[in-house]
């Protein structure tokens, strides 16, 4: 059975990882807090250094992050004492949904998403999770993405930390830009257009290709993806060269 996307779930995913390439770990080591539990890894940024990435983010201080493609290889390294981590991978030659996990002695906590890269340096990268928000991490116009699930779509964009976004799709709809700048709208049914800040966006389905494969289509970028349990998520990502403007005076955000 299908999750529905409106509520936002997580799942989690597991990969078996190769040829790691870790650099060496201090002695003290990560240890589960009590209960067993340890803080997955949180990638907050990618930047494009070259031919490789740059991923910084947060984890359990002194822990291990792997990041492995579908492929069996895996780049590992270790926290430092606040928890903070930087890692830097080749830039993949194809399309690929990283996934990433932490690590304390023998047990892993994976992250309740995929790292999504494009091989294309125009093409978007982003953290895409089933029945949740992507987090869309290279340069996008208003609007980042849309997730859907066939049934309900979750719209979700970027703007001035506490503003107000307006959110046109057959409906009005409004939130709020968190202290990230983030915002997220829910809409039911299929999406035809969005307005946002101004700007036209007319997100694009084709029937999935290859599971996992980014897709060049109209407007931007499709991937289509299937969880360990089943559920299946399509995402689009907006190009932002080829967005349409609406005159001045149909403001998205305020």
């Amino acid at each position: 059975m299908k999750r529905p996307i409106t509520p936002f779930l997580i799942v989690a995913v597991f990969f078996a990882s190769t040829a790691c390439r870790e650099r060496p770990l201090p002695e003290a080591q990560a240890m589960p807090e009590p209960g067993g539990w340890l803080m997955p890894p949180q990638i907050e940024s990618v930047v494009v250094e070259g031919a490789g990435l740059n991923l910084r983010g947060r984890s359990a201080p002194l822990g291990r992050v792997a990041v492995g493609d579908p492929g069996g290889q895996a780049y590992a390294v270790a926290a430092d004492g606040e928890g903070r981590f930087e890692l830097r991978i080749p830039r993949p030659a194809r399309d690929t949904l990283f996934v990433v996990e932490g690590r304390a002695g023998q047990q892993s906590y994976p992250a309740p998403y995929r790292l999504l890269v494009a091989a294309d340096p125009s093409g978007p990268i982003g953290l895409v999770s089933i029945g949740a928000p992507t987090r869309r991490l290279d340069p996008g116009p208003a609007l980042d993405a849309v997730d859907t699930d066939g049934r309900a779509a979750l719209v979700s964009g970027r703007a001035r930390a506490g503003s107000q976004v307006i959110v046109r799709s057959g409906r009005e709809s409004e939130a709020t830009a968190d202290r990230e700048g983030r915002w997220t709208v829910a809409v039911a049914g299929g999406v035809e257009t969005i307005e946002v800040a101004g700007q036209v966006f007319t997100p694009t389905s084709v029937p999935p290709g290859r599971e996992g494969a980014l897709e060049p289509v109209a407007g931007g970028w499709q991937v289509s993806w299937r969880a360990p349990d089943g559920a299946r998520q399509t995402t689009w990502f907006p190009d932002r060269r080829t967005i349409q403007t609406q005159p001045a005076g149909l403001i998205g955000q305020r």
